[in-house]
């Protein structure tokens, strides 16, 4: 039997015609939802945001509490730093190796921002991986404030604080018994407590700069980026803010400085720790997280965080931000022995460059969160 073109065509149009009259039963997947290029959902994502969910309001409950652990962050950010000059130098005449060291230290922590991060994504606590860190380092950090507010500090290295702008060769001998020969030594002891509450506030930034990019990707395009603007304004104000507790109250003349009025080194870490306690609370009760029920494994992570690495728009910032960190860094050892017994800065002095420079900081973070999106919007 010979089959010819016309059989097999016909075979072919009886077959196509039975298949289409096949209709699935709805217990039978379809598989339109594999169609390419899929069909979005209606109302997804169609604003141009990056993830689904409602974008946070500003001035909402969560925004508040947000806004709160930047507040707090900064505001250390400008005391832990900025009373080391005034503490170390001006008061306990430290060697420029200590106070050069104690700078280097209390920034170290922010090298390891990367590794909490993946700490904070990989290892959930309790099935939430931002807020019981927030809670963690707060409570770590405010603990070693209270523990520096409890520690003894001796007197000053000079007995009489006009020694500070007289010259060494017109000490009277009276001046130069009163030298506390002593207290030089003990300015180390200081260093790592500040460096541990460093370490406390940074992994609260972390885990706080993680939910800012979860709740900045569900901005609709129109508005993307002013959640980060404000938190990171926010922040910036608070160090000015810090820097200015600084300049005012460690100003006295045991600093070195031209007040008649100052607080003690026990007096600032007490107050800096009630001002950042109520933020354990706040960390738990005021901000929103789901729970998470499925997470990638530790080597799924790092598998995926090298592969993104790998794109030239990430290793482009990561070498502009390590090799910027290295040639930004040079210091000299005699930095601050030169500000002041060369150039008599006072604290106040010290301080108030940081706070013209955070202000405007904060003002230019501002302004860029509140017109650039309109002017990408038009």
């Amino acid at each position: 039997m010979t089959i010819t073109d016309d059989t097999v065509k016909a075979v072919l149009d009886d077959r196509l015609s039975r298949l289409s009259d096949i209709k699935p039963t709805q217990s039978e997947p379809t598989y339109s939802h594999l169609e390419s290029p899929g069909k979005p959902v209606e109302g997804e994502l169609e604003n141009g945001a990056l993830r689904e969910g409602k974008p946070l309001t500003l001035l909402s409950k969560a925004c508040i509490g947000l806004l709160a652990q930047y507040a707090g962050v900064g505001f250390l950010a400008g005391i832990i730093p900025g009373v080391i000059y005034p503490v170390l130098q001006g008061y306990l005449n430290a060697e420029g190796t200590i106070v050069v060291s104690a700078t280097v230290l209390v920034q170290i922590p922010w090298c390891y921002k990367m590794f909490f991060g993946v700490i904070s994504d990989s290892f959930p606590i309790m099935g939430y991986r931002r807020r019981p860190y927030m809670v963690v380092g707060w409570v770590f950090c405010v603990v070693i404030l209270f523990i520096m507010a409890a520690m003894s500090v001796p007197d000053p290295y000079y007995g009489d604080a006009a020694m500070h702008n007289i010259d060494e060769e017109d000490w009277t001998p009276e001046q130069i018994a009163s030298i506390n020969e002593s207290a030089s030594s003990s300015a180390g002891k200081y260093v790592v407590p500040m460096m541990l509450a460093s370490f406390g506030y940074l992994l609260c930034e972390v885990a706080a700069d993680a939910m800012v990019v979860e709740y900045a990707q569900r901005e609709p395009i129109e508005q993307r980026g002013r959640v980060q603007t404000a938190v990171y304004a926010v922040k910036t104000s608070f160090t000015a803010v810090g820097a200015a507790v600084i300049a005012f109250s460690m100003n006295g003349e045991e600093y070195a400085g031209s007040f008649d009025f100052s607080l003690t080194f026990q007096q600032l870490m007490l107050i800096s720790g009630i001002v950042c306690a109520p933020l354990v609370f706040v960390s738990w009760f005021f901000l929103q997280e789901d729970r998470v029920t499925d997470k990638p494994t530790f080597r799924e992570y790092m598998s995926s965080f090298w592969t993104l690495l790998q794109k030239r728009a990430i290793y482009q910032i990561v070498a502009y931000k390590f090799f910027s960190g290295v040639f930004n860094s040079f210091n000299i050892v005699s930095s601050s022995n030169i500000k002041l017994y060369w150039v008599h800065a006072t604290p106040f002095n010290n301080s108030f460059m940081a706070i013209v420079g955070t202000v405007f900081y904060a003002i230019t973070l501002a302004l860029t969160g509140n017109i650039c999106p309109m002017v990408s919007a038009s």
